[in-house]
C-alpha cells in the first residue's frame, strides 16, 4: 500500500517548457556571455586554450551539461515550488558567490590570470554554479536533474582543477 502522500520520482515531472529552468539557466550564463563577447571583440584576455588533459573527463562535463540544461528547460514540475524555499535561499547565495568572482575578472580589467592563476578562484567558478544548480534542480523537484547537475559538477570540477592546477 502506498503512502497518501508520496509519488514515484518518475510522475513528478513532464516534458514540456520551463520558464523557471530557463531563467535558472540565464542567470548563470550571463557573466559567460559577456566574456565570451568580450573575448570575441579582443578586449578580453582568454589565457591559454583548455587543454582538456584527459579527454573522457572532458566528455562526460560536456555530456552531463547539455543534459543539465535540456533537464532545466524542459522538465517541468506539476507542483508550483515556493519562491520562500531554502533552496532559493542557497541558490542566491552560490549565484552571488558566482558573481562576485566574474565581477573580480571584469573589474580587474578581465586579465586571464584572474580567473586561472588562484586555486579558489578557478575551483569556485566551477563548484558554486554546480551547487546552484543542484539547488536549482532540488527547488524544482527534479531528482533526476540533481543527479545530472552533481555529475556536471564533480567533472566540471575535476576538469578545472586538472586544466588549471595540474
Amino acid at each position: 500500500m502506498r503512502h497518501k502522500g508520496m509519488q514515484p520520482i518518475l510522475t513528478k515531472n513532464r516534458l514540456g517548457f520551463s520558464l523557471k529552468g530557463l531563467i535558472i539557466l540565464l542567470l548563470v550564463l550571463l557573466p559567460n556571455l559577456l566574456f565570451y563577447a568580450f573575448a570575441i571583440n579582443g578586449t578580453a584576455g582568454t589565457g591559454e586554450a583548455f587543454n582538456n588533459k584527459v579527454e573522457m573527463i572532458s566528455y562526460i562535463e560536456r555530456v552531463s551539461q547539455v543534459l543539465l540544461m535540456l533537464v532545466l528547460i524542459f522538465r517541468v514540475n506539476k507542483s508550483s515550488p515556493s519562491l520562500q524555499s531554502r533552496y532559493v535561499f542557497g541558490m542566491a547565495v552560490f549565484l552571488l558567490l558566482y558573481y562576485a568572482l566574474w565581477i573580480r575578472y571584469f573589474a580587474g580589467g578581465m586579465d586571464y590570470t584572474l580567473i586561472s592563476g588562484t586555486f579558489f578562484v578557478f575551483m569556485g567558478m566551477s563548484i558554486f554554479p554546480a551547487v546552484y544548480f543542484a539547488l536549482a534542480e532540488k527547488w524544482l523537484g527534479d531528482h533526476l536533474g540533481v543527479g545530472i547537475a552533481i555529475t556536471f559538477g564533480i567533472f566540471h570540477s575535476l576538469n578545472s582543477y586538472l586544466n588549471f592546477a595540474g
